[in-house]
């Protein structure tokens, strides 16, 4: 789950997933970076104690170099941190909750010819949902799939609905520009909610831009900096203000808004090319009951973490960084990596 924030939608999400009385529910969430190169409006603790109030036992991270990318590698990551709590069933949102006709897309992309892009032309018949579900079942191999069917709604609905439940992204933009939001989402997160300083972004961004092209540090995903090059010539021709007013200008057929933007979060991050771990070397716990934590108990492995501090690890140390700046982005000064779990 992203939860950029929880609102009503995710309430009726959680209350469709039938759990028994000895079943443990576990999420894993975006926590500080979404998958489309944004930061969160929620921060990661806030996010993990409105999931224990809604009946998950066990929240955990999936760390920032993994939840900022496109879904294939999001989802692959998301289930190998599943896969280590020895999760047997997924749930995921979806706007046909056709379980068949996704696994009919799988198929279809292993008989078509990229080339010609008949599998492309398929998918864009998708909503974003249901895409995210075909990387979630290309990557489970043990692991029973069921989909909840979204309701009200698609995930980048702009456009307010006659319902309390409406899309996350119309939420975070009524919230940026200062609209009510009372009813779309539960009273006790609106308070807990944070606004973004996009200015301090630009210049983070523009001033790490020149120190990768000058010393040739190639960033994660930027192609070995083509795309800083086209961003840096794009910005030295116009006047732009903001990250988004550059990624909507830059974003071509080759190069969609999102992908910029993970681009751009990786320079503000100096996330190198070929440092990422692709195994699972931690897994940070951010919040626990008192089932979740009979379950962990019951699991052999070392590999659960409470603190990401002291951790041999490059994605530990991205994500440290992301929330040192987190807190200067939402002005906070809680080091939130050093933070024991919730527990409930």
């Amino acid at each position: 789950m992203e939860i950029n924030p929880f609102h009503n939608g995710h309430k009726y999400f959680l209350n469709q997933i039938p759990k028994e009385e000895n079943d443990i529910l576990v999420a894993v969430i975006s926590s500080t970076i979404m998958q489309r190169g944004e930061f969160s409006i929620l921060n990661k603790h806030d996010k993990a104690s409105i999931l224990l109030e809604n009946g998950v036992d066990i929240v955990i991270e999936l760390p920032a170099v993994y939840s900022n990318q496109g879904g294939l590698f999001f989802a692959k990551h998301a289930i190998k941190h599943l896969e280590k709590l020895n999760v047997t069933d997924l749930y995921f949102g979806s706007e046909s909750s056709d379980l068949e006709g996704l696994m009919l897309h799988i198929k279809n992309e292993v008989n078509s010819s990229f080339e010609k892009g008949i599998y492309r032309n398929s998918l864009s018949s998708l909503k974003s949902n249901d895409i995210l579900g075909i990387s979630y079942l290309k990557n489970i191999d043990r692991i029973r799939p069921h989909l909840i069917k979204r309701v009200k709604n698609n995930y980048n609905d702009f456009e307010k609905n006659n319902s309390q439940i409406q899309s996350a992204t119309f939420i975070r933009k009524c919230f940026s520009e200062g609209q009510d939001i009372d009813g779309f989402l539960p009273s006790f997160v609106k308070d807990r909610l944070k606004k973004i300083d996009e200015k301090i972004l630009f210049v983070l961004f523009k001033n790490n831009l020149s120190i990768c092209i000058d010393n040739d540090i190639n960033i994660f995903l930027s192609e070995k900096n083509q795309l800083l090059l086209k961003l840096d010539k794009i910005i030295k021709n116009n006047n732009f203000d903001s990250i988004h007013a550059l990624v909507s200008f830059a974003a071509d057929k080759n190069n969609s808004k999102y992908k910029l933007q993970r681009v751009i979060i990786n320079t503000i991050l100096m996330v190198e090319e070929n440092m990422i771990e692709d195994e699972i070397k931690y897994i940070r716990i951010l919040g626990l009951s008192k089932s979740g934590s009979l379950h962990l108990k019951n699991i052999t492995n070392d590999i659960f973490v409470t603190s990401l501090k002291n951790l041999d690890s490059y994605v530990a140390s991205i994500e440290i960084r992301v929330s040192n700046l987190y807190a200067s982005l939402v002005n906070e000064n809680t080091k939130v990596d050093f933070l024991p779990p919730i527990i409930k």
